[in-house]
């Protein structure tokens, strides 16, 4: 992303970056994830890929506490990457690998893609869920800017932005979404 490109040039790197055009593939869904249409609420997907306090997993597990008529769906990975614990009753974790017929049925029964992330390279999950028509509400920071605009996506504001020191595996900035925006 420019957000990525600019984050290294600002870091010192001197070795010439380049942006590489980025598409997704669309799969035919499963049946895997029908069931979502039995829950009557509101169902927003979350994607917690590595890092949760970057992708803003604390941000969800608050909105999910506040919003107890929303049901929230966390994406997480397998195992080791996992949430350490959800405790909302209001929230499914699948931490499982996912075929991409089975991503695609996740997409086509939710009815929101949440992307509440203090920053990242891509986020592949926003683009993947525009080009299934499923609506994106995310962070208007970073990355995700490349893609996502006022006329296609819901973007929340900025309530707090910082910047971590060398020592993070994720140096450079950070915008945490504000809750009331959201």
């Amino acid at each position: 992303s420019n957000s990525s490109v600019q984050a290294f040039k600002r870091s010192g790197v001197t070795t010439p970056l380049y942006l590489l055009p980025h598409g997704v593939t669309l799969s035919s869904p499963s049946t895997a994830f029908d069931f979502l249409e039995s829950i009557k609420m509101p169902k927003l997907l979350f994607f917690c890929a590595r890092e949760a306090f970057r992708k803003g997993l604390d941000l969800v597990e608050r909105l999910a506490q506040q919003q107890k008529e929303w049901f929230f769906i966390v994406k997480a990975l397998p195992k080791e990457n996992q949430p350490a614990h959800i405790t909302s009753d209001n929230i499914l974790l699948i931490n499982l690998w996912l075929s991409s017929h089975d991503l695609a049925s996740l997409y086509k029964n939710v009815d929101i893609l949440l992307s509440p992330q203090r920053g990242g390279a891509f986020e592949l999950n926003c683009i993947e869920a525009l080009a299934y028509g499923l609506p994106v509400a995310a962070t208007r920071f970073g990355c995700v800017l490349d893609y996502l605009t006022d006329q296609n996506a819901c973007l929340f504001n900025i309530e707090t932005f910082s910047t971590t020191d060398n020592s993070n595996p994720h140096y450079g900035s950070w915008a945490t979404a504000d809750l009331n925006d959201a």
